[in-house]
């Protein structure tokens, strides 16, 4: 069954939109909506898909919170292309664009944290059969 949507609690949404529109604008993300006064920023691609909403007092973030997100891209570039964006927008390094061949022969992969620490991947897996 696919996801619907996805939602995260940040610090700072402002900084979070431009981290994260500067690394998923290539694959065709943008904000589609804001909710709660701007606290809430919405991207997708082409529909509400990722959540960006403002930690409040009654919105915290889960102790011991662990988040792995996968983006998927249409081709090697457009993963060098996410990993480039998020870095010039504040994001930590966690593995450089490159071939992942423990994933499968094809899988193309970069990592970066996201502003709050979040371990996230753009990737490629390879052409469909």
């Amino acid at each position: 069954m696919p996801i619907s949507h996805l939602g995260v609690v940040v610090r700072d949404v402002k900084k979070s939109q431009e981290l994260y529109l500067a690394a998923l604008t290539p694959l065709g993300y943008k904000v589609v909506l804001y909710e709660n006064n701007g606290k809430t920023a919405v991207l997708g691609q082409t529909a509400p898909e990722f959540f960006l909403a403002e930690r409040t007092p009654d919105r915290d973030a889960p102790k011991g919170e662990y988040i792995h997100l996968a983006f998927v891209a249409n081709s090697p570039e457009q993963v060098d292309q996410v990993y480039a964006g998020a870095l010039s927008a504040g994001a930590k390094d966690n593995g450089p664009p490159g071939l992942r061949p423990q994933y499968g022969p094809t899988y193309y992969a970069a990592f970066f944290y996201d502003l709050e620490g979040r371990n996230i991947e753009a990737c490629y897996i390879g052409p469909k059969a």
